[in-house]
């Protein structure tokens, strides 16, 4: 691999993708492997702002400004880590990007896709994910996991209508887009998705 890998975990709230992450990052740093983890929205302190901002169930906000509160964060994003890390030939490995903002603002809020497509083309000057996992779990483990957290946020606060609408929207995603993303059964335990992950991810690298 002469140039930075760019992957990205995607899935419903309570996929298991934070979990996943950590031990695949751990595993390629084991490796000698340049490694950074981000999350959507954070990983800057403009973008950390944001996130707390969204997350906030005290917060009324409307589709259209979730949509540009994103975007604002990502573009930070962008600029002050996913560029300089992928020009000096790093992997990333985010939780969540576009493609978030595709399923939970386009498919399960109704915002227009081609405004959700113009505005993720200015904050992302460019930059293309390499691969993306999407990490499938049946609702009624995301429901049951997400209920096991105690305090939860705007978003798990929605409950199973927004939950099934984000469900469409990554299956709809994954249809759309076959060649980036690869859909991973997340209803297995830990350790086999990783070594699922795993294996993929070296096959990237190795290419």
């Amino acid at each position: 691999m002469t140039k930075g890998l760019f992957i990205t975990l995607e899935g419903n709230e309570g996929s298991g993708k934070s979990t996943q992450i950590a031990k695949l990052s751990a595993a390629l740093s084991a490796q000698g492997k340049a490694v950074t983890v981000l999350r959507e929205p954070g990983s800057t302190v403009v973008g950390t702002k944001i996130r707390e901002i969204l997350k906030d169930p005290a917060n009324s906000i409307c589709s259209e400004t979730e949509l540009f509160l994103f975007q604002a964060s990502r573009a930070q994003l962008v600029h002050d880590v996913i560029r300089p890390k992928l020009a000096a030939g790093e992997i990333i490995i985010a939780d969540r990007f576009y493609d978030s903002t595709w399923v939970y603002q386009g498919w399960a809020r109704g915002v227009n896709l081609l405004a959700i497509e113009f505005t993720n083309k200015l904050a992302t000057v460019g930059v293309e994910v390499n691969k993306t996992f999407f990490i499938k779990v049946p609702l009624e483990v995301c429901t049951a996991r997400i209920k096991s957290r105690g305090t939860l946020d705007r978003f798990e606060l929605e409950g199973q209508k927004l939950l099934a609408k984000i469900d469409e929207g990554y299956n709809e995603l994954s249809k759309s887009f076959p060649h980036r993303v690869d859909v991973v059964d997340g209803n297995r335990d830990i350790e086999t998705v990783h070594q699922e992950l795993l294996a993929k991810t070296m096959r990237l690298i190795n290419q």
